[in-house]
C-alpha cells in the first residue's frame, strides 16, 4: 500500500512511523528545506541557546533505513480526489492509495503588519526558517518587541532577554494569558515578568507599523513604541489551503477514526478538526492524532479511535516555570481554589463541587502532575 502525507510535522512524522511498522511504503512531503523538526523548540533556535542540528526529530539517514521517501522544499498545491492525487508546485504528479493530510497551522498575521511581514525587521516565530531570521537579526540588536502576550510571546520574552535583550510585551488584551490562566495567576505572572525587567503594555490595539531607518515603530492607541526587530506572536489557525479540498477555515472535519468525508483521506493534527472542538495548536495532539491516522490508513480491517485530551500549556526555561490546564475562570459554579501565593509563585485549580476542571501554576509546577491526573475534562 502507498501513502502519501502533506506536511512534514509531528503529525507527519508520526503518522509515518506508525504506517511503516505495518509495511506501508510512505512518502512525506513538507514545504520546507530542512529536516522535521520540533516546532516548540525553535524559540531556543531563534535566540541562540541551541542549534538548529539540535532539535531535528531524526536525521536523514534514519528516513532513509525506516524507507519513508522524504521530498523536502516542496508544496503540495493541489489535490485530485478522484484519482488519489496530489500535485506539486514543482509539477509533479504523485498517486498513492491513502492520503493523510497534517499541513499544520499557519500564523495569523493581523493587517497591520501585512505591507511589511517577512521584511528585515519583522517576523513571526512559527518555522525554522522564521527562527534562522530572528537568529540572525538580534545578532546586532539591541532590544525587541513582542505582539501578542500568549505562550510562545511569553516563551520569546524570556529566551531574547536571556540573549541580552531589552524586551518589550505588546498585548492588546487587559492580562496575559487571558485564555489560559485565571486572573490571579495572570497577575502573579505580570509581577515576575516585570521584575525580570521585561516592559509590559497592556489594552494596547495596534494601529500601524512602519518602518524608519534603524528600525521599526508600533503606533498603539496610547503610545509609539520603537523596536529594532518585532515578532509577531498573535496566534495561529489551520493551515488547509490546498486546491481540491472545500473551504475549511476552523479546520478539515474528522471523525474518531481521523477520516475525512472522502473514503480515502485522512486528517491529523493542527489542520483536522474533531467534534468542532476549539481550535488549539499542540504537538501532543498532533502526535497522538498522526499515529492514528497512520495505523488507520493501513489497518483499513482493523480501525483505532483517537479520543480527544486536555492539553497543558507549559514553559519551563531556567529558573521559570508555567503550566495551565483546562478552565481558565471561576463562575457561579466552578470555584478558585488557592494551593500557594506569594509574589513568585502561584498555584491554584478551579473546582466545581469536587471534581478538577482547571489547574494554574506559574513560578512553580510543585504537584502539577497529580492534579493533572485528577483533572475531569469537559469537551
Amino acid at each position: 500500500m502507498k501513502i502519501g502525507i502533506i506536511g512534514a510535522g509531528h503529525a507527519g512524522v508520526a503518522a509515518a512511523q506508525k504506517a511503516i511498522k505495518y509495511g506501508a511504503e510512505v512518502t512525506l512531503f513538507s514545504e520546507e528545506k530542512f529536516l522535521p523538526y520540533y516546532r516548540p523548540r525553535i524559540a531556543s533556535v531563534a535566540f541562540r541557546q541551541t542549534g538548529e542540528n539540535d532539535i531535528f526529530m531524526h536525521q536523514e539517514k534514519w528516513y532513509f533505513d525506516n524507507k519513508i521517501k522524504l521530498i523536502l522544499a516542496t508544496k503540495v498545491i493541489r489535490i485530485n480526489t478522484d484519482e488519489n492525487s496530489l500535485i506539486t508546485e514543482h509539477g509533479e504528479s504523485y498517486r498513492f492509495d491513502k492520503i493523510i493530510i497534517t499541513t499544520g497551522a499557519k500564523p495569523i498575521i493581523p493587517s497591520f503588519a501585512n505591507a511589511l511581514i517577512y521584511q528585515e525587521n519583522i517576523s513571526p516565530l512559527w518555522t525554522m526558517q522564521d527562527a534562522l531570521v530572528i537568529r540572525k537579526k538580534i545578532a546586532s540588536a539591541k532590544n525587541i518587541a513582542i505582539v501578542g502576550g500568549g505562550i510562545i510571546g511569553i516563551e520569546s520574552a524570556l529566551r531574547a532577554l536571556d540573549a541580552g535583550l531589552d524586551v518589550t510585551i505588546i498585548e492588546k488584551a487587559s492580562r496575559l494569558m487571558i485564555r489560559n490562566l485565571s486572573p490571579k495567576a495572570s497577575y502573579t505572572l505580570t509581577n515576575i515578568l516585570k521584575e525580570k525587567g521585561i516592559k509590559l503594555i497592556m489594552n494596547a490595539a495596534i494601529e500601524k507599523i512602519y518602518e524608519i531607518s534603524n528600525g521599526i515603530i508600533i503606533k498603539t492607541n496610547s503610545e509609539e513604541i520603537y523596536a529594532k526587530f518585532v515578532l509577531l506572536s498573535i496566534g495561529s489557525i489551520p493551515n488547509t489551503q490546498i486546491a481540491g479540498l472545500p473551504e475549511a477555515n476552523d479546520g478539515i472535519e474528522i471523525d474518531s477514526r481521523t477520516r475525512t468525508y472522502l473514503p480515502d483521506f485522512f486528517a491529523a493534527g493542527d489542520a483536522a478538526l474533531f467534534k468542532s472542538l476549539h481550535f488549539f495548536a499542540s504537538a501532543l495532539k498532533a502526535n497522538n492524532q498522526g499515529k492514528v491516522a497512520g495505523f488507520n490508513a493501513v489497518r483499513y480491517d482493523n480501525f483505532v479511535e483517537y479520543k480527544p485530551f486536555a492539553v497543558a500549556v507549559e514553559v519551563k526555561f531556567k529558573e521559570f516555570e508555567l503550566h495551565t490546564i483546562g478552565c481558565a475562570e471561576e463562575d457561579n459554579n466552578k470555584k478558585e481554589e488557592v494551593i500557594e501565593s506569594s509574589a513568585t509563585t502561584y498555584r491554584s485549580i478551579i473546582k466545581k463541587n469536587d471534581d478538577i476542571l482547571g489547574i494554574h501554576m506559574v513560578g512553580c509546577g510543585k504537584d502539577f502532575i497529580t492534579y493533572k491526573k485528577q483533572l475531569k475534562e469537559e469537551l
